[in-house]
């Protein structure tokens, strides 16, 4: 293994790799291949994060952090620039083990206008030097616009991260605010909530809660994802003979079943049966 040391512009961007196979002497196969080399050393993007904020309600999100070679960096310290009106704000973020950085920001003194953030790995940016290779790091960028409303009651649901398991209760919490305005002091306030699925509706209920109650993050919905599961019986067989499918899911549910040679499936995988090619076709 060779180490090349990049120290000025003059040098090509680009590794020129050629290998030749010779068989008992024989018979030579030869290739070649060329391989770029890129001057990013580190990457930032925002995650979980809307292009809109509601005035005065917290404004939360994340930031991904990533090396030069797209690993992800733990422990990392990273800025969170805020550009408005009012001035320009800097926090200082920490990454976790799978490179992500949460925040929360106060958007009281917003004042309800547009608002630039950046994700950045150094305050200042490199200082380019014609004499020695490009390096920069590739920063994110997130504009924001205030969510124009006619009241100042705020319901959002709280996004879920990673993969929902089939078959387990999932707690859904909706963070939520109710003007004084838009309730007398002793109303009940309803909370109506619907889940969608396959193309229609798969669940509906009602949250009762006392108006006076203000506060964020409630109410708690909990719901189960539906469950599939399919088998051969039995699991192997000879060629040319008999053999049961078994399919079970939830009463009502609807499932879609693709049966290919494994050959087949290789040749043409994007004729593969997958969620989200059962919803293209649904939503179609």
């Amino acid at each position: 293994m060779s180490t090349f040391s990049l120290t000025s512009y003059t040098y090509s961007h680009s590794i020129n790799i050629v290998a030749a196979v010779v068989e008992e002497g024989t018979m030579e196969a030869n290739t070649t291949q060329d391989i770029h080399i890129s001057s990013q050393i580190g990457s930032i993007t925002f995650e979980d994060t809307d292009g809109y904020y509601y005035p005065t309600f917290p404004f939360s999100g994340k930031i991904r952090v990533r090396g030069r070679d797209g690993s992800l960096l733990k422990n990392k310290a990273v800025f969170l620039v805020i550009y408005g009106i009012i001035g320009t704000f800097d926090h200082t973020l920490i990454t976790d083990n799978d490179g992500l950085a949460p925040f929360k920001l106060d958007t009281v003194n917003w004042n309800g206008t547009d608002i630039s953030q950046d994700g950045r790995f150094q305050m200042k940016d490199l200082v380019y030097d014609p004499e020695q290779v490009p390096r920069y790091y590739q920063n994110a960028y997130l504009y924001l616009r205030p969510f124009y409303n006619t009241t100042l009651s705020f319901v959002g649901i709280q996004r879920l991260n990673g993969i929902l398991e089939c078959g387990q209760p999932q707690e859904v919490l909706v963070d939520y605010y109710i003007d004084p305005a838009d309730a007398n002091p002793n109303e009940e306030i309803v909370f109506s909530y619907y889940l969608i699925g396959k193309g229609s509706l798969e669940m509906e209920g009602q949250k009762h809660l006392d108006s006076k109650k203000k506060g964020l993050s409630d109410p708690r919905v909990i719901f189960l994802l539906p469950q599939v599961s399919l088998g051969f019986s039995p699991s192997k067989q000879l060629s040319g003979a008999d053999v049961e499918l078994k399919l079970q899911a939830a009463p009502g549910s609807l499932c879609a079943v693709w049966a290919v040679d494994e050959s087949v499936s290789l040749l043409r995988p994007e004729r593969e049966l997958s969620n989200r090619s059962v919803s293209r076709l649904l939503m179609g």
